[in-house]
């Protein structure tokens, strides 16, 4: 091991080295330690050759073929790891797979996201759930529609719904929304106005039904839906079921209205645990239902 620098380019610190890889400074002390790269010691630091760094490759020789290692054999190895190699194999799986674009957008990585929205308000993280419910439909709901021969319109600009589906003439609006946590219907249905609800499938759950954003419009407030914003109500049920491909669908016009003023849609409206004669989990039955025109309430005497 040498003790002077014949050429000062030559040989470069850890830190250099950890940037020019694009690694951490504890990935280089691994390889330096397992003596991978050629070192020169300098009053105590350690300085690596840049030739080295810029060929380093992992290494090959003595791998048993891919098909030769069992899954349970890799997490044992992981997991007899110590924290710098561990590191330096979760650089590596993240550089394997393509980026997602918002990683790529934002300069980070999917486990920092994930982080920051664990650390989040329950607010925040409400609206995340309301988002990926509507992801979820968009890539479960959709397929099996487009293959009823049903055409999915492109969304534009801040709509009344989330979704629309096209056949022929006929344009149905899709507003989706997530199931409220509460088992129970809120204070709302103790009123003597909801004891005349009937739900003959037991369990009632809510949908709390009403834009994201507040605000008002000549003096009139704009978060309250209006009937005729969109046509079929799609409620994501997850908070109940644990599983977010389960919907529930009625038609937009069932939907209960405020008590002083008939043409807004009620903030919270009760959906059953199971399908009925007011909800379904086809969305084509539901679209059935819409088309037929039938006046109707949620759970109101005929």
């Amino acid at each position: 091991m040498s003790t002077y620098l014949d050429d000062p380019d030559e040989w470069i610190s850890q830190a250099e080295a950890a940037r020019l890889r694009g690694v951490s400074r504890q990935a280089i002390a691994v390889l330096v330690r397992k003596r991978r790269l050629s070192v020169l010691n300098i009053g105590g630091r350690v300085f690596v050759k840049r030739r080295d760094v810029e060929e380093f490759t992992p290494e090959q020789a003595g791998r048993p073929p891919k098909a030769s290692k069992s899954t349970d054999e890799i997490v044992r190895l992981i997991d007899e790891s110590d924290e710098d190699e561990k590191h330096i194999a979760r650089i590596y799986l993240y550089r394997r797979p393509p980026l997602h674009p918002l990683e790529r957008e934002w300069g980070t990585t999917a486990e920092a996201v994930l982080t920051a929205i664990a650390r989040s308000t329950d607010l925040t993280k409400r609206g995340i759930r309301g988002i990926l419910a509507e992801a979820t439909f968009e890539e479960t709901i959709l397929p099996s529609m487009r293959a009823e021969g049903w055409n999915s319109v492109v969304v534009v600009g801040d709509r009344t719904y989330d979704f629309a589906l096209q056949q022929g003439r006929i344009e149905v609006r899709i507003q989706v929304k997530l199931q409220r946590r509460e088992k129970e219907a809120p204070k709302e249905y103790a009123s003597k106005s909801r004891t005349a609800l009937k739900c003959p499938s037991g369990t009632m759950y809510v949908v709390e039904v009403q834009k994201t954003r507040s605000g008002e419009r000549k003096g009139v407030k704009t978060r309250p839906y209006r009937f005729g914003d969109f046509d079929i109500l799609a409620v994501n049920m997850h908070p109940s079921t644990g599983e977010w491909k389960r919907f529930m669908f009625t038609v937009g016009a069932w939907l209960l209205p405020r008590r002083s003023a008939p043409d807004l849609i009620e903030t919270f409206q009760p959906v059953p645990a199971r399908p009925d004669d007011y909800w379904t989990d086809d969305l084509g039955r539901c679209i059935q239902w819409f088309q037929s025109g039938a006046q109707r309430r949620l759970y109101a005497p005929e």
